[in-house]
């Protein structure tokens, strides 16, 4: 069983944002939604304001104005611990282009035992 972690999902899409928060809080994670890396930006701010900033982020790569790759970038320039877990539907090409920003790399749709699996890992890292 994973540990209960803060997480925020960032996607453009609605429908992936609704079912990817019910997914990870049937898991029994605490969820924040954001629908575009800047809204994302804005809801980690307040969380690392507030004493309880997020264990992890999970985003998808392919968004307009602010792309996966951009979010990750600002995300961590501002903690560099914050685990990142980038999601595309591009395959190897987005795995390619991946940097430091990124800690992992998932096919989108993720399958829910490799995401537990990362989670996981995330949770463990927390400890040290």
């Amino acid at each position: 069983m994973v540990a209960k972690l803060r997480i925020l999902i960032v996607d453009d899409d609605a429908l992936v944002l609704e079912v990817m928060q019910a997914a990870l809080e049937s898991e029994g994670h605490v969820v924040s939604a954001a629908d575009s890396g800047k809204r994302a930006v804005v809801l980690a701010d307040g969380a690392s304001s507030s004493g309880m900033p997020f264990d992890a982020v999970i985003t998808d790569i392919g968004m307009p104005r602010m792309d996966g790759f951009e979010l990750a970038r600002t995300l961590k320039a501002k903690d560099a611990r914050l685990p990142i877990i980038a999601l595309s539907g591009w395959g190897h090409r987005a795995a390619d282009e991946a940097n430091a920003n990124i800690d992992v790399m998932l096919a989108k749709p993720p399958a829910m035992a490799e995401l537990r699996k990362v989670l996981s890992a995330c949770a463990e890292g927390r400890k040290t």
